[in-house]
């Protein structure tokens, strides 16, 4: 039971969904599609399996996942964080197939979702196992996203109560450590980290040193997914430039080069 009572899902979603009931940010809507794809590319995501999103927010990757699991499919979006009115509303406009809840699933899935979750505990190593263990059935499979990079650890991490960000190889390592297999894995959003190397760099001139601390990260994150306001025309721009982003990822990916991200990603199967 000790691992059990340290659970506690990541509040990453919840700190951003609940900042602005405004208009997707592209990037929010480019992560959805991409793993939807990858998902659908190895026939994971397909009609009647049961899945749980783990941290899951508002459940719009959910909602992104459900037209390919109908029919009898179903996804479980689970965030022990969630407040009583928060899920209320949140069960008021969900779909059928859709469903949240503050308590932990007492049964195991074909496929858990740890999406921008491992870098907001204290002990990844921990709370990774105790999900594989109870929550991914035998033959199912986990994917995981992560930050990448330590190097570009900002503020903008700090903001978001990251402990850390990893190297693609420390994802891999304890994906294997927890006895998954890595069926795939790799970076996503390329060209972004550009844009997080010159943030870091701003920083550094500013004399900033952002490391990884003990002060809690605010209730709202006060961030650009939270407070998307941009006009149709600039959001339709982004999601064209971030479709490109992935389409030369992958294409790459092909090639046998791994192009780096600004998130690293794996999906891992249990044996």
């Amino acid at each position: 039971m000790g691992s059990r009572a340290r659970y506690n899902a990541s509040a990453m979603d919840l700190r951003e969904c609940c900042a602005t009931a405004g208009p997707r940010h592209p990037w929010e809507v480019s992560r959805a599609h991409f793993f939807r794809d990858r998902l659908v590319a190895h026939a994971i995501l397909c009609p009647g399996i049961r899945v749980l999103d783990v941290g899951a927010g508002d459940g719009y990757l959910a909602s992104v996942l459900l037209p390919r699991l109908r029919p009898d499919g179903a996804v479980l979006c689970y965030d022990a964080l969630y407040p009583t009115d928060v899920l209320e509303r949140l069960r008021a406009q969900a779909a059928p197939e859709l469903s949240f809840t503050n308590q932990r699933p007492d049964r195991a899935f074909d496929l858990v979702l740890l999406l921008d979750v491992l870098e907001h505990v204290a002990d990844d190593c921990d709370l990774l196992a105790d999900v594989v263990r109870d929550l991914v059935r035998p033959g199912g499979f986990l994917v995981a996203s992560v930050p990448a990079w330590p190097e570009f650890f900002t503020q903008h991490d700090r903001m978001l109560g990251h402990h850390r960000r990893y190297r693609p190889a420390r994802l891999q390592q304890l994906l294997q450590h927890c006895d998954l297999t890595v069926v795939e894995q790799g970076g996503l959003f390329h060209s972004l980290l550009a844009v997080r190397g010159w943030e870091k760099l701003a920083e550094l001139v500013r004399g900033i040193h952002s490391q990884p601390g003990p002060e809690s990260a605010p209730s709202v994150a006060d961030t650009a997914v939270a407070h998307w306001q941009g006009r149709a025309w600039l959001s339709q721009a982004v999601l064209s430039g971030l479709a490109l982003d992935r389409a030369v990822g992958q294409m790459c990916a092909r090639a046998g080069v791994r192009l780096p991200g600004l998130s690293a990603w794996a999906i891992a199967r249990k044996a």
